[in-house]
């Protein structure tokens, strides 16, 4: 049996050693070696049961723990000081005598959780030895992805989650797909990470600000959090319009977000047993992409309206982009160079004007699908969705003084700069790239990664765990549907500097994409149909590689 004592902090952080003496039970101590205590990469000394270099020991009663600047692991080995009485005197000590913001865990074999506790101006509620923990703002890809990671790498401290919306959180790719088709409910698409044991879920109580130097998150509800670790996934949120509509208009302009707001969308599009009716999506991208076609397919009189002619280019390149602006005309009505400009209710229509650079455009009301739109000004509707993509959910974090300008920036592992403690990932985050410039997530797998590497940058931080994460490097990944033909989506097409078709051919429903920089090598795949030719080159783009040729 035997206790071994690791500490081990960057020497740049390091302004002095404080020494803390923490009692346990003398039956646990073996007169062995229990461990090295380093700074940086400079071994400071090393600590003998009833000998040792730096601190002070009281043979047979007392364990010396040299705690160094921010951050000190512990690791005793033995069932006998795994349970929790031990661990919890080992902490009231360790609370009662540390300097204010250093922070101290116990690792024990066969309990592998570390309580965690710190101690600040306040005690913050660590009177009984347990810290505020873990806290993550937001329940989607990245947020609950983060949760799940703290519980598999042993944390056991306090996590608490804090969303903006009620209920249980679920799979966000759903909402513009299977949600708004109808095959299953939400509860079919519930995330595992939901069932993580031991998690506090604020639901339906959003963050309202934050304090990041003295540790304060506050809740709409009343609630003021402290936390060890902070993470923020609040995610993106719909584009809005605030254009002029009376009351009743707005009512019919909806977004595609959530899954209420599918729900809400079904039963607008008469998608719930009443006759289909006419529908506007407004946009370009992705999410008006999958709107239309469920809609199309559901029979719904569709009429896509977006910026450009080519809108998709800039996520899927301009072969793909041509291609799904062709999808557009030849399964809905298609209006191109288009932005809405008011809207209102009259006589039962949703009533829309719509302009091209400050001019009504010449809107027909009686079209096929195909006709070009070139009799009238305004596009009567049942509903209209608006699809102008979204936006980092930062409004709450004003006055926060976190780089928050179009998202966090934070760092390939995803601290947020110059602000310890807080860290950030997924649609709300900005990862320096290699290039130096920020770059944002957008899509769900993606935002799943950036989670979890957030969680083990957190408990390295932490002192929780023995090694810093690498560098992020994911792929961004991502599928989607156009009218029945799946895409499959490999890196950032959309900043390629040409591109080559690989497979197939864009003339047909069946061809892949290679998207490349300027030397050549590939940087993205697109493929349109089958996945395989495009999943084919993830290591090509990983590596750098040429496209093989035809």
């Amino acid at each position: 049996m035997r206790t071994v004592l690791v500490v081990v902090v960057p020497a740049v952080v390091v302004p002095a050693v404080v020494v803390v003496a923490v009692v346990v039970p003398a039956a646990v101590v073996s007169a062995v070696v229990v461990g090295t205590v380093v700074v940086g990469t400079v071994v400071v000394g090393t600590v003998v049961v009833g000998t040792v270099v730096v601190g002070t020991v009281v043979v047979g009663t007392v364990v010396v723990v040299v705690v160094v600047c921010h951050r000190v692991l512990l690791v005793w080995s033995g069932s006998s000081v795994a349970t929790g009485a031990s661990r919890l005197a080992i902490h009231a000590v360790a609370t009662a005598t540390l300097p204010a913001g250093l922070r101290c865990c116990v690792v024990c074999e066969g309990t592998p959780y570390p309580y965690n506790t710190q101690k600040s101006g306040d005690d913050m509620g660590r009177g009984q030895g347990h810290g505020p923990g873990v806290v993550v703002v937001g329940a989607g890809a990245a947020g609950t992805a983060a949760v799940g990671t703290l519980r598999a790498q042993g944390y056991d401290g306090a996590i608490t989650v804090v969303t903006a919306e009620p209920g249980t959180p679920y799979n966000r790719t759903t909402v513009s797909k299977g949600l708004l088709k109808g095959q299953f409910g939400v509860d079919a698409v519930v995330l595992p990470e939901a069932a993580t044991p031991g998690v506090v879920w604020r639901e339906n109580d959003p963050a309202i600000s934050l304090d990041p130097a003295g540790r304060r998150l506050n809740l709409a509800g009343g609630v003021e959090l402290g936390w060890d670790a902070l993470i923020i996934a609040t995610g993106a949120a719909p584009r809005t319009w605030a254009g002029p509509a009376g009351p009743a208009a707005r009512e019919r302009i909806v977004t595609v977000h959530t899954a209420p707001d599918a729900h809400r969308l079904r039963a607008l599009a008469g998608l719930t047993g009443s006759p289909a009716r006419r529908v506007a999506v407004l946009g370009g991208g992705i999410i008006a992409l999958e709107v239309a076609g469920v809609l199309h397919a559901a029979g719904a009189e569709v009429t896509v309206a977006s910026r450009t002619p080519t809108s998709m280019t800039r996520h899927l390149g301009p072969t793909v982009g041509t291609w799904v602006a062709g999808q557009h005309d030849r399964h809905v009505r298609h209006v191109t160079g288009a932005s809405l400009a008011r809207a209102a209710w009259t006589d039962g229509d949703l009533r829309l004007e719509l302009t091209d650079d400050g001019q009504v455009l010449d809107v027909g009301q009686s079209l096929d699908v195909g006709q070009s739109l070139d009799v009238g000004q305004v596009l009567d509707v049942d509903v209209a969705v608006l699809a102008y993509g979204t936006e980092p959910a930062t409004a709450w974090l004003a006055g926060s003084g976190l780089p928050a300008t179009g998202g966090i920036t934070v760092d390939d592992r995803f601290r947020v700069h110059h602000t310890p403690g807080v860290y950030a990932a997924g649609d709300v985050a900005r990862v320096l790239g290699p290039d130096g410039l920020p770059r944002s997530g957008g899509h769900w797998a993606l935002a799943v990664e950036q989670g979890r590497h957030a969680a083990r940058t957190a408990l390295f931080d932490l002192g929780m765990t023995p090694a810093e994460p690498d560098p992020f490097d994911a792929l961004p990944t991502f599928t989607s549907d156009a009218y029945g033909t799946r895409l499959t989506v490999i890196g950032h097409p959309g900043g390629a500097a040409t591109e080559t078709v690989v497979d197939g051919d864009p003339a047909t429903d069946a061809f892949t994409v290679a998207g490349l920089d300027p030397a050549g090598a590939v940087v993205s795949a697109v493929g349109v149909g089958p996945a395989l030719p495009a999943l084919r080159l993830r290591e090509t783009i990983r590596t750098g590689g040429q496209p093989a040729s035809r």
